[in-house]
C-alpha cells in the first residue's frame, strides 16, 4: 500500500493570462471584458519516497546519518553538517481557488471552485468553505458575497479527449478533467464551465498553453453535460497544472489559466 503526505501550496493572484507568444495572442479574438484569478494548489509526496532516501543515507553514511525533509527538499546531515541534499516528488493533486470576470473591477462575477487532478479520489464537497478557508486571509475583497450568491449547478469528470493533428508531433500526456459548472447568482446571473487537469508532456506544455486550452474547451462546450443543462455557459476557464510534480514550487510556478467569454454559438473570446 503506498502511503502519502498530504500538503498544501502556496497562493497566486494574477489579472492578466499567461502567453503562448505575442504572434499567437494577436491571432485570438478577444473579449472587452475583465478577468481575474485566485489560485492555490495541494500537493502529495510518497512516503516510501523520502524512506528510501533515508535509508540509503544511514547505508551510506552510517547510523549517525539525519535525514529530514522540508516541503520537497530532502536534507542529510551527519554531526550537524550537511553530506547531501536531494528533491522528491511533489505532485499536485488538487486545484482551488476563485475565477473572476466583468466589465470592471467593481462588476466582477464570482466562479469559486475545489477540484481534484489526481484522476482519483471524491470531488471536495464545501468548496465554499474550502475556498474561503484558504484564499480570504490573503485576499479579502474577493470574499464580499455569501454561499447564496453561487452555486455549483453539475459537476462531472472527463477523460482527456482527442486533439486532432494540432498536437499530432507532440504529446501533452493529459490526465482526466474534473469540470464544473458554477453559476454566479448575484445581479445578472452568469454561468461559468471551469475544467482543470494536469499535463505530463514536459516543460513546452507551458508554452503551449493557449491552443491547448482553447481545443479543450471547445471540446468540454459539446459534452452531454453541458449541452443537456438549461443554463447557458457564458463563460469558460481552463485551469491547466503543467508541472504537476513540482507542487512544491507553489501555482504561481506549476499552473497556468485562461479565461473566455462564450458566445451563443460556442465561439470563443479569451478574455486577458
Amino acid at each position: 500500500m503506498r502511503s502519502w503526505i498530504a500538503v498544501l501550496a502556496g497562493m497566486a493572484v494574477v489579472m492578466a493570462g499567461a502567453w503562448f507568444s505575442s504572434s499567437r495572442a494577436a491571432e485570438e479574438a478577444r473579449s472587452r471584458l475583465l478577468a481575474g484569478r485566485t489560485i492555490a494548489t495541494s500537493y502529495s509526496i510518497r512516503i516510501a519516497d523520502f524512506q528510501e532516501l533515508s535509508d540509503l543515507a544511514q547505508k551510506k553514511y552510517g547510523p549517525k546519518a539525519n535525514t529530514v525533509m522540508q516541503d520537497d527538499t530532502v536534507t542529510t546531515t551527519v554531526d550537524g553538517k550537511v553530506v547531501a541534499t536531494s528533491t522528491v516528488k511533489a505532485r499536485v493533486v488538487e486545484v482551488l481557488g476563485m475565477l473572476t470576470v466583468g466589465s470592471g473591477r467593481n462588476d466582477m462575477a464570482r466562479f469559486p471552485f475545489a477540484l481534484n487532478v489526481s484522476g482519483s479520489g471524491e470531488r471536495p464537497q464545501d468548496v465554499g468553505e474550502m475556498v474561503r478557508a484558504r484564499l480570504q486571509k490573503q485576499a479579502p475583497s474577493l470574499f464580499d458575497f455569501n454561499d447564496f450568491d453561487w452555486v455549483n449547478l453539475w459537476c462531472w469528470p472527463q477523460e482527456a479527449p482527442d486533439l486532432g493533428a494540432k498536437f499530432a508531433d507532440a504529446n501533452p500526456r493529459l490526465g482526466k478533467a474534473s469540470l464544473c459548472l458554477v453559476r454566479w447568482r448575484r445581479g445578472d446571473p452568469k454561468v461559468m464551465l471551469i475544467g482543470a487537469l494536469v499535463a505530463d508532456g514536459g516543460a513546452w506544455v507551458r508554452d503551449a498553453s493557449r491552443p491547448l486550452c482553447r481545443t479543450l474547451v471547445e471540446r468540454w462546450l459539446d459534452a452531454p453535460e453541458v449541452a443537456q443543462r438549461e443554463h447557458r455557459v457564458d463563460y469558460a476557464g481552463c485551469v491547466l497544472v503543467h508541472d504537476p510534480d513540482a507542487g512544491a514550487r507553489g501555482p504561481q510556478d506549476t499552473v497556468v489559466e485562461h479565461i473566455y467569454e462564450v458566445r451563443p454559438d460556442h465561439s470563443l473570446l479569451v478574455i486577458n
